[in-house]
């Protein structure tokens, strides 16, 4: 095992957690050591819980034994209160997950972790304060789908319309497109009246989904407000 010294105590979490290419092993053993150091926070007030949720994983990644979602937990297990901090633009852990593009697993696994605590508390209903009042179903709308060739630059649209009028609609269906559908869905069924509200601009997570070009988000929303219209709830 590394050992870590006393002089690299203050940044040393913080250090592997800022790479570009993380070793999940290194910062696992980095909070069993220093359990402490889940409790800081770094730039724009983001919780060491934030930071490895927005990082990168590469394809190695997945058959180590650590992994992400073994970090998350000793993070958790560390500093429980790290899942419902916010950083300064009011964007909880969740959020991050979600402008993160993470897997349905991680962000079913923090919605059942912040049930689990006592008393049982939820992300699902807080806004961010920049962007303005954006819940996490806006969240995961907005993050960015490259599969449609006419959002290839990533650059949502200039004017608001209306949702299905700006949205591309021949597309193939690609294993992101599916991912982005069962990410959304994980979402929008743990708070299915969020597909109603709107953002400090009006916008509702359709919007963003179509602006942005989620072309698995906005299959997923228009599935959900099918069901709730013909469920009446």
């Amino acid at each position: 095992m590394k050992e870590y010294q006393d002089h690299d105590d203050d940044m040393e979490l913080h250090t592997l957690l800022s790479q570009t290419i993380h070793d999940w092993g290194s910062i696992y053993r980095c909070i069993q050591l220093h359990p402490h150091k889940s409790r800081e926070r770094y730039y724009r007030n983001e919780s060491p819980l934030q930071l490895s949720l927005k990082a990168r994983e590469r394809s190695g990644d997945i058959k180590k034994s650590i992994g992400r979602i073994d970090v998350l937990r000793a993070l958790v297990d560390a500093d429980p209160s790290s899942l419902h901090s916010r950083d300064e633009e009011g964007r909880s852990c969740l959020h991050t997950a979600c402008a993160a593009g993470r897997s349905g697993d991680i962000l079913l696994w923090l919605i059942n972790a912040e049930q689990c605590q006592t008393p049982p508390q939820s992300n699902l209903t807080l806004r961010t304060d920049y962007p303005g009042g954006a819940l996490p179903l806006h969240t995961i709308a907005a993050c960015p789908s490259f599969d449609c060739t006419a959002y290839a630059s990533g650059t949502p649209t200039k004017h608001r319309c209306h949702p299905i009028i700006s949205y591309p609609i021949q597309c193939k269906i690609t294993p992101d497109i599916l991912s982005a559908y069962a990410s959304s869905t994980i979402i929008r069924q743990a708070h299915p009246h969020a597909l109603w509200d709107r953002d400090c601009e009006g916008e509702t997570a359709l919007h963003a989904a179509a602006s942005w070009g989620n072309v698995g988000s906005v299959l997923s929303l228009l599935t959900g407000a099918a069901v709730y219209e013909r469920d009446g709830l």
